[in-house]
């Protein structure tokens, strides 16, 4: 047996081979067992029909009739999948029953296809079946490939007996009903017959030498058909067992042979993926379609009803391919009236009767390759007619064929034609309509309405009197419905940075408030206004430093000069923020005094300090700005001794009565004097009346600054002359 890629290859390149035994698979293949259907399922009954009532109306369009086929017509080949798991089922045979005996070569085993679709194995101990035949009895003949041998399994489905012997690779078996088993023996290139009492075994036209007997098979009157493998032949072989036929035209490796009780021999060619018919008279061979998924025949069976079984290299199932069930064409008689065809590919009839005409049979005819079948409809063409009549309610009722009508509707009467045909008359009574209604939407400013000649201001439902076309009286209704124009108003808010801002089409830069004039959903006009609202924002931080804190930290950033700064941010609303500092320095201040002294004019007082050496002295305060002010006072005292110091007055003084005189102030000598010397000027005198000498204690004379108190020693004058009048 060979592997299918190799089996594959022989067919393309047409190489031919003596000997099988050395090319069966050691890994092992999936293939499907096929049932041809040639002619009607077995006990299947096949109907065909129309759909009825077929009863139709004149130049009324019908409803397609399709015709019903029971099974249903399938193309040639159409798979119907039996069973599963099958590893390599090279050989199958059917019994009366019907049930399926397939020899599963991968799994080493024979199994059982019952005829509700239960698998069973059968037997045991076999190494590689590869073809089966059953019996009247129940008996199934196996062909074990690998085993050299040809075995028997028992109707319990339990006991193997082997029969025969000397048997090299058989591959092919088949039983009469006699109860001899005939052996393809391929690896001895013979075919052999193993009589009834399983032990005697003879060859069969021993001198033909066949070169690779594959598969054998043998009709009811005694002859053995061949499949000749290598020989790309099919042999009959005649009950003598001697004489040998050549059938057909020869074939590129067969791998299958059956015959069916008509004589009709089928051959499975794997060299050509297709299976054949050879007719009774031996010579003419008819390719099968096998379908899509048959592609690699190697094995064939035909059952006592004429179905055909197929080997094929597949998906490890069994498949029942039909044939014969296709429609090639269908025809119909007599003629069908005008306006109505037959599909001759479909069997669909459809159209529209143009004529009318009485009940008639039809026979359609279904072409099909087993035997044609045939349906009988009936048909008619009846005529009808419509009377439409409109009338005002107070024609009512109205008389048709001695029949009043009190109502509108459809009312049909059947009558006969003087030729036979019947007809349908139908009377469609419709009431004129005597009210109305209008209903009409405007816009407020499309007020007023005019209808009918009169204007309308408002909304409301208005009724007139009219006399309609067909004279009857007709109350119409104005149904008026005004839509007031709207106003609305939408708030929004935007960042100038992100602008423009568009709203209804129109982009909006700046903040305010805009309005546009649009159209409602209802047509009406729209008064539509646009607040804009700038979220961005600004703030100012006015700062008053002094010089001596610079640099002045804000916002994370250093200023070190006074002057207005701005740094800009994202606010909460996203929009840009843009924030001021208004900076003011505030200048610290220094002052240096230079003050040169006699030591007699010590001790120097000087912001608070008391001082009686030369030397430099600062003194830290706040100045009017209130920042830091220094003040450097550089003091240098000379070690003298103090001169004489005098005092006097101009003279003379002469004054006029009553009239202020000019203050006489006092002279001081040159020189200066110790702070606090006392001069004398006078005593035992008086100052004429008005006039005085300053006694309070204060200075009478001071060369620097204003007069100061005495014990305090305030007024900053280098010296003071003290009166002590």
């Amino acid at each position: 047996m060979y592997q299918l890629k190799y089996l594959k290859s022989i067919r393309k390149t047409g190489f031919k081979i003596l000997t099988m035994r050395n090319l069966l698979p050691f890994k092992v293949q999936i293939f499907t067992i096929s049932l041809i259907f040639v002619a009607a399922l077995a006990g299947a009954q096949t109907t065909f029909s129309y759909p009825t009532p077929s009863v139709f109306i004149k130049n009324q369009t019908i409803s397609p009739l399709s015709p019903l086929i029971i099974p249903t017509p399938v193309p040639d080949g159409t798979p119907i999948p039996h069973g599963s798991g099958f590893n390599l089922p090279w050989g199958e045979a059917i019994d009366a029953a019907g049930n399926i005996y397939v020899a599963d070569y991968g799994h080493g085993l024979v199994k059982k296809i019952a005829t509700d679709g239960t698998i069973t194995t059968l037997g045991s101990g076999f190494a590689s079946p590869i073809s089966v035949a059953v019996d009247a009895s129940g008996n199934v003949y196996v062909a074990d490939y690998y085993n050299n041998a040809v075995k028997k399994i028992a109707p319990d489905g339990v006991t193997v007996t082997t029969l025969g012997h000397g048997f090299n690779t058989p591959s092919g078996v088949a039983v009469d009903a006699a109860g001899n088993v005939f052996v393809a023996d391929n690896g001895n290139g013979a075919v052999k017959k193993i009589a009834p009492d399983g032990a005697t075994v003879t060859n069969l036209a021993p001198r033909i030498g066949f070169n690779v007997p594959w598969a054998v098979a043998v009709d009811a009157t005694g002859n053995v058909y061949v499949a000749d493998f290598a020989g790309d032949a099919v042999y009959k072989i005649a009950p003598d067992g001697v004489t040998v036929t050549t059938l057909g035209p020869g074939f590129n490796l067969p791998t299958g042979v059956a015959v069916d009780t008509a004589g009709n021999v089928y051959v499975a060619v794997f060299g050509d993926g297709t299976l054949y018919k050879i007719a009774p008279d031996g010579v003419t061979a008819t390719a099968m379609y096998l379908g899509e998924e048959s592609t690699d025949p190697l094995s064939v069976a035909v059952d006592a009803a004429g179905n055909v079984y197929e080997g094929d290299g597949s998906d490890g199932v069994i498949n029942q391919l039909i044939f014969g069930r296709y429609v090639n064409k269908y025809t119909i008689k007599p003629c069908l009236p005008a306006g109505l065809a037959l599909d001759s590919v479909t069997g669909i009839i459809s159209g529209t009767p143009a004529i009318s005409g009485v009940k008639t049979s039809y026979t359609v005819t279904a072409m099909r390759e087993d035997g044609n079948l045939t349906a009988t409809l009936q048909m008619s063409i009846n005529v009808s007619d419509t009377i439409n009549v409109s009338l005002c309610p107070s024609g009512l009722p109205y008389q048709w064929n001695g029949t009043g009508y009190n109502a509108l509707g459809n009312y049909t009467i059947d009558l006969t034609t003087p030729t036979g045909v019947d007809s349908a008359v139908t009377l469609v009574l419709s009431v004129i309509q005597t009210s109305s209604s209008t209903p009409v939407t405007i816009c407020s400013t499309d007020l007023p309405y005019n209808w009918n000649g009169t204007n309308y201001p408002a909304a409301g439902s208005y009724t007139i009197h009219l006399n309609n076309a067909a004279g009857c009286d007709s109350a119409a209704t104005l149904v008026l419905t005004v839509i007031q124009s709207t106003t609305s108003s939408t708030q929004a808010v935007f960042c100038p940075s992100a602008s423009p801002y568009n709203w209804n089409g129109t982009d909006y830069t700046t903040a305010g408030s805009y309005t546009v004039h649009l159209t409602s959903a209802a047509g009406c006009d729209s008064v539509a206004t646009l607040i804009l609202v700038d979220q961005s924002d600004s703030s100012f931080t006015h700062a008053i430093v002094c010089s001596s804190d610079l640099p002045f930290t804000w916002n994370g950033t250093d200023y070190s000069a006074a002057g207005n700064y701005t740094v800009h941010f994202t606010n909460a609303a996203g929009c840009d923020s843009a924030a001021n500092l208004v900076l003011t320095v505030l200048q610290s201040t220094s002052s240096t005094t230079s003050v040169s002294l006699y030591s007699y004019q010590t001790p120097y007082n000087w912001n608070g300090m008391v001082l009686t050496t030369s030397g430099t002295y600062t003194f830290a305060t706040i100045n009017v700005v209130g920042c830091d002010s220094m003040a450097t006072l550089i003091l240098t005292i000379t070690n003298v001794k103090a001169p004489p110091a005098t005092l006097s007055y101009h003279t003379p003084n002469v004054f006029v009565k009553n009239k202020a005189i000019t203050p006489i102030a006092p002279v001081l000598s040159p020189q200066p004097v110790p702070v606090g010397t006392m001069i004398t000027l006078g005593t035992g005198f008086n100052l004429p009346t008005g006039v005085a000498v300053d006694t309070g204690g204060q200075c009478i004379c001071c060369r620097w600054r204003q007069p100061r108190n005495k014990e305090n020693n305030t007024c900053g004058c280098y010296y003071c002359i003290w009166a002590n009048l």
